[in-house]
């Protein structure tokens, strides 16, 4: 869902109706911030609980050295005995990427608190069937393309049995932009002039570009205390980075949840810059967690977050609820309809796929790439090509993959544009 956003059914007689509202605050609901983090608790316990509970289903938990999925471990390990059984049966899989070395050496002293494993196998029962890598190129170009993601290739089918959690919206709750590269940016205006301003090709592009932005700050701004660097990750980057695995999981993301909101918009700016909503939620759930190290130093709480730990009595569920689904396949017919294109069969991988693509755009549009990022941006595209190892980079490319996003979006407007 966008953000702040709910789905309201209505249902009368044999006529029923789908809506997508803006939520609203509602002035006679008043909570304090105590409140509204015992109802967090409990309400994520709870599905946690439910999750763990039902043996048809598996999970797939992402978990790293910093902050953000830390929170949510915090949540599956309240339910310890669940999380044990669940792991040992091979429902259970506490992800982390070997490659990132930090990352994985902090997950394991994590899980081996609690005779928890990392990279568990989950049974066949949960997986889903691959798919061509045409299909998997094909998915995520015309879900991604033209926006904020990483490029994360779907390479299997969806299925109803096998949930994710992930970390993101983690920066719904805290100064993502704050929070990058040492804090070197005081605010969101300097974040975006020195990080973006040097990939448009002209000074006109720039101030215009700047002028939407201000813009839709201004309308975020009209009806929220928080501050705007926040609202405006929480509107233009967080729901893309949580949506990044298109068609292959069932993907849940509880900080970007109305639960989480609800505490930040109860929190003060402090508070907000520091993190301290996610600190209380461990501290609640798992306090031993926040002691083990991050991946990074200033991610650890400082004396003041210490000082205003947050600790409250919860109710903690005994009984878990339901997960329901059909097991009739139903496509929607954007599905049906996406193009994809007829791929050599020796071609096995997406991201080849995508590198021969994007590099044939470097070749043939040389024109469109000077026009919309200046004529020095051709060089650095093919330089990007050299340099990038795409063979040891499995089946997906992060950090390094926007020079691709580019190329193929000007590969889009070419064929457009003819």
């Amino acid at each position: 869902l966008p953000v702040n956003s709910d789905i309201v059914i209505t249902k009368d007689h044999a006529n029923s109706d789908i809506v997508l509202v803006k939520r609203e605050p509602d002035p006679k609901y008043k909570q304090s911030y105590r409140e509204a983090l015992i109802e967090c608790l409990e309400v994520w316990r709870g599905r946690y609980l439910t999750i763990l509970a039902n043996h048809q289903m598996g999970l797939w938990h992402d978990l790293t050295g910093g902050l953000d999925s830390r929170c949510l471990f915090s949540f599956m390990v309240n339910h310890l005995v669940m999380a044990k059984d669940a792991n040992h049966n091979g429902r259970l899989r506490v992800n982390s990427n070997p490659k990132h070395t930090e990352d994985f050496k902090i997950a394991n002293r994590l899980v081996s608190l609690f005779d928890l494993s990392v990279n568990a196998k989950i049974n066949d029962d949960y997986k889903s069937a691959s798919v061509a890598a045409s299909e998997s190129y094909a998915v995520w170009k015309y879900f991604n393309i033209g926006r904020y993601a990483p490029i994360v290739f779907p390479l299997t089918d969806f299925s109803p049995h096998y949930m994710e959690m992930g970390g993101e919206g983690g920066e719904d709750n805290r100064d993502f932009y704050l929070n990058q590269s040492n804090s070197k940016y005081a605010t969101l205006p300097e974040f975006i002039e020195k990080r973006y301003k040097r990939f448009l090709s002209t000074e006109e592009r720039y101030e215009d570009w700047i002028s939407q932005i201000e813009q839709a700050c201004f309308e975020l701004e009209s009806d929220s205390q928080i501050d705007i660097s926040i609202l405006h990750y929480r509107e233009f980057r967080s729901t893309c980075h949580t949506i990044k695995n298109p068609k292959s999981r069932f993907k849940l993301a509880p900080l970007g949840s109305k639960y989480f909101d609800r505490l930040s918009q109860l929190s003060d700016e402090a508070a907000l810059q520091s993190g301290q909503v996610l600190y209380d939620i461990i501290h609640n759930n798992c306090a031993e967690l926040l002691y083990i190290p991050f991946d990074k130093p200033e991610k650890a709480m400082t004396d003041t977050n210490i000082k205003n730990l947050s600790d409250v009595m919860v109710n903690t569920p005994t009984e878990p609820g339901g997960i329901y689904w059909s097991n009739d396949e139903a496509v929607s017919d954007l599905f049906y309809e996406l193009p994809i294109e007829p791929i050599s069969d020796q071609t096995t991988s997406p991201l080849q796929i995508l590198h021969d693509k994007a590099l044939s755009s470097l070749h043939s549009n040389h024109d469109l790439i000077e026009y919309y990022f200046g004529k020095p941006y051709i060089d650095f595209f093919q330089e990007k090509f050299d340099t990038t190892d795409f063979k040891n980079s499995g089946q997906h490319l992060h950090a390094k993959g926007s020079f691709l996003h580019a190329l193929i979006l000007i590969e889009f407007l070419s064929d457009f544009k003819e």
